[in-house]
């Protein structure tokens, strides 16, 4: 449709600088609307240099046309409105006027419209803006329609509602529980978007610089579709005995709005991080850094068969603890291989050995700081002979591995002195 006529100066031509070389074009446009086309120059190097052209071919009377066929406004959810445009030009070479005019149904408007009997010149065009506003879910169409004496121009319109998106989170509140200081312990949440259209994370502030941090990321601007869900990951890492406390702020175009994932803990220490306890007596220390075992506080001051029953054994605890005690009656044996059997006649010859036969365990809740118990409470102690016994303590379960701490105590047949035996 662009012809290119006979140029100033005959081909091949060659130029000085400063000369110019010019070719006219002819538009013979056979279509109505916008046309391009384009002129391609070689030159002797073997260069190619394009000329883009432009021209709007005009029907020889008014021709009203739009600049597009569908405006599609794309998805929403239900009270939120989304908006478009499209354009009404006069594509003829005389004026068009204004007929009638057939706005789009609802949830669908439109201004912006020219008004009946306005007239719109060559060339000239009207900009209309459109509206969707879905006040219920699905999907919807319509047209909008101008009439004219230059015709009538028919624009679709299309757009779709869904419910909000809802953003659910499992669960909002983690507790770690108690955490050994100097470890680590995670725990994760899910957020799952329940609702009927995406959801825009516009917000993630997770946990950091402090004794919980974030192993996974939620980065502002993720999208989550209907149906899916996302799962972040959170580590507590405690540095000190103590509660703990931290959170993940969330915000996004939902209908929740803001929320906060919370995360608890409290740190405590383990048998190898407690310090060493005061010695139970001048010149001994408790082999455990965790319990300290005492003997019976010798209230009576004497411990018989008789008044064993009534004698406080007391232990000390840097935390709570289930603390297991084992009574053992402390015999001489003879060691047979690695084992410290009772002595027969037969085995009288071998080397002697100590030997610890228990008689009964219980399992004591202890707190934190001084605990006391009777045994009475926890033993049968009746049957109970005379002479030396163990009772050992050990945490439940055993911690780091420790070795369970022990005192030994002699009960008398009569009424002399206990005498303490380590």
């Amino acid at each position: 449709q662009f012809k290119p006529g006979t140029p100033s100066q005959v081909l091949p031509a060659a130029l000085s600088t400063g000369q110019t070389l010019s070719v006219p074009v002819t538009f013979a446009p056979s279509a109505v609307g916008t046309i391009g086309g384009e002129i391609n120059v070689t030159l002797s190097d073997g260069t190619t240099i394009p000329f883009s052209l432009a021209g709007t071919g005009q029907a020889a009377t008014g021709l009203l046309t739009v600049n597009q066929s569908l405006v599609s406004l794309g998805g929403t959810t239900v009270g939120s409105e989304l908006s478009g445009s499209a354009t009404f030009s006069n594509a003829g070479a005389t004026p068009v006027t204004i007929t009638a005019i057939h706005p789009p149904n609802p949830p669908f408007s439109a201004s912006g419209l020219p008004s009946v009997d306005e007239s719109i010149p060559p060339g000239g065009s009207v900009t209309v803006t459109l509206a969707f506003d879905p006040t219920s879910t699905g999907v919807f169409n319509s047209t909008l329609e101008i009439d004219s004496s230059g015709g009538n121009a028919i624009l679709g319109v299309s757009g779709s509602a869904g419910a909000p998106g809802h953003l659910q989170i499992t669960s909002e509140s983690n507790d770690f529980g108690s955490v050994a200081v100097g470890t680590t312990a995670t725990k994760s949440f899910t957020i799952t978007n329940t609702g009927g259209t995406t959801v825009t994370i516009s917000k993630s502030k997770p946990p950091f610089g402090g004794e919980f941090a974030a192993q996974t990321r939620l980065d502002e601007g993720t999208t989550i579709a209907p149906g899916a869900s996302v799962s972040e990951v959170v580590s507590f890492t405690p540095t000190a005995p103590g509660s703990a406390g931290d959170a993940w702020v969330i915000n996004s175009n939902d209908d929740t709005g803001l929320q906060q994932v919370e995360f608890t803990g409290t740190g405590v220490l383990s048998l190898g991080a407690l310090p060493t306890p005061t010695p139970i007596f001048p010149g001994i220390t408790a082999p455990s850094p965790a319990l300290v075992l005492r003997l019976p506080e010798l209230s009576p001051h004497s411990l018989t068969r008789a008044t064993i029953g009534d004698a406080r054994f007391s232990f000390t605890s840097n935390a709570a603890f289930a603390v297991k005690f084992t009574l053992a009656r402390v015999e001489a044996g003879r060691l047979v291989g690695s084992h410290c059997s009772r002595v027969t006649q037969r085995d009288r010859h071998r080397a002697e050995c100590t030997r610890y036969v228990t008689v009964a365990s219980f399992i004591y809740d202890g707190h934190a700081g001084v605990n006391r118990f009777l045994l009475s409470a926890h033993f049968k102690l009746a049957k109970l002979a005379s002479g030396t016994y163990r009772l050992t303590a050990g945490t439940v379960p055993p911690l780091n591995a420790s070795t369970p701490i022990s005192v030994q105590f002699r009960i008398g047949a009569g009424t002399r002195k206990a005498r303490r035996q380590y």
